[in-house]
């Protein structure tokens, strides 16, 4: 789905306002930013009610940019099909679902989209290192999911050390995405110690102390 790039930013639709998402994906491709980040959510594995297919497809309709989408529900497999067939390129389901199995990773794949699984802070990271070959994506969280604008807890920095020899030990293809808590100070640190695409939300692109496009300028300019 993504290019071999690494160092790659994903913005987080659930950040943005939602009178400014279409508008604001022609910004998102002009910058060249690398994709969107999609959460659905069910108000029962989080906290949050997350976003909906229809918003997926009417994204997806008007824009070139790949949608990673996050799943974070107790049963999520009977929303697969359709998640595919409304625009997702790739699928993260949680490590801490009711119906994560390898099983469920297999069945992403028959879809014909890529797999990804989603750590919580409380997950050992050791807990996936097995699965790892059958992996496109580990997503590491960096706060409690669902509960959005939390500074990054510190512990992750450690686990991202630790996941990062063990996708190199186990399969150096697979790569690793970081969510929540991802500001302009700690980007880099996030980077150096094995983050290969970050996602992007109220603490950059969407920062309030700054309008977007210098946030993106400002975000880009990171990798410099």
């Amino acid at each position: 789905m993504y290019s071999n790039k690494r160092n790659r930013f994903l913005v987080s639709t659930i950040s943005d306002s939602p009178k400014n998402y279409f508008t604001n994906l022609e910004i998102f491709e002009k910058w060249g930013l690398d994709g969107i980040h999609f959460d659905i959510m069910d108000g029962s594995f989080v906290p949050r009610i997350g976003l909906f297919p229809e918003l997926l497809k009417a994204i997806s309709d008007v824009t070139s940019l790949p949608i990673e989408v996050h799943i974070m529900m107790d049963r999520p497999l009977r929303f697969l099909e359709s998640l595919v067939e409304n625009g997702a390129h790739r699928l993260i389901l949680h490590y801490e679902g009711i119906e994560f199995s390898e099983q469920s990773i297999s069945f992403v794949k028959e879809l014909g989209v890529e797999v990804g699984v989603a750590i919580n802070p409380s997950t050992p990271v050791g807990a996936i290192q097995t699965m790892l070959p059958e992996l496109h994506s580990v997503l590491l969280m960096a706060i409690n999911p669902g509960i959005p604008k939390h500074p990054l807890l510190p512990e992750s920095i450690n686990r991202l050390k630790q996941l990062s020899l063990l996708r190199d030990l186990e399969s150096p293809a697979v790569e690793i995405g970081i969510d929540g808590g991802v500001t302009f100070q700690n980007i880099s640190e996030l980077i150096s110690n094995g983050a290969d695409y970050l996602i992007c939300g109220s603490g950059t692109v969407f920062d309030p102390t700054g309008d977007m496009e210098s946030n993106i300028k400002k975000l880009l300019a990171t990798l410099d």
